[in-house]
């Protein structure tokens, strides 16, 4: 599996306990284009209790109750994730590739999406000083309104003036 961003579905978990007697989850992905799989940890200390939760709601998880991590993924928890598998150096001086990162399934993560007024209002604000750079770098600026329809094209005609039929025009 190469390092990097995959596209991937949870297919099992289970709740588990690390080598130093601290709760974790542990869930299998299989990433979607080679249908290789890789599993993720996730951890409940104070620093990895909001992120490890993050990452089960990008499953699809909207509950309350971790157990039911314990019996198996649970039924809401198959959608689509990035997520990102990087190399890490374990203890023993080896090297292994662990799940990073769990992300939406969307590959654009952003803590919140502008709205529709919003986007209109920064756009405005903004397009003043594209056009400036643009001045500046002597690059061109496309119109942002719509080019006209094009003019259909005449019928082609004899030299008598009368339109030819679509079989009659010589090549």
């Amino acid at each position: 599996m190469d390092n990097g961003t995959h596209r991937a579905q949870a297919i099992d978990s289970v709740l588990g306990m690390t080598g130093t007697g601290k709760e974790q989850i542990a869930v299998m992905f299989e990433i979607e284009e080679t249908s290789e799989r890789i599993t993720w940890y996730g951890y409940f200390t104070d620093g990895t209790f909001e992120r490890t939760i993050e990452s089960l709601r990008y499953l699809g998880w909207t509950g309350s109750d971790l157990a039911v991590f314990g019996k198996g993924l649970p039924h809401e928890c198959g959608k689509i994730v990035e997520i990102v598998v990087e190399e890490e150096e374990g203890q023993d001086g080896k090297f292994r590739q662990k799940v990073r990162w769990i992300n939406g399934g969307g590959g654009i993560a952003v803590k919140e999406k502008l709205d529709e007024a919003h986007a209109r209002s920064f756009a405005a604000r903004m397009k003043g000083k594209i056009a400036a750079l643009a001045a500046a770098k002597g690059t061109p600026v496309e119109s942002s309104k719509p080019k006209p329809a094009a003019k259909p094209k005449a019928a082609p005609v004899n030299a008598g003036g009368q339109a030819l039929a679509q079989d009659d025009i010589p090549f």
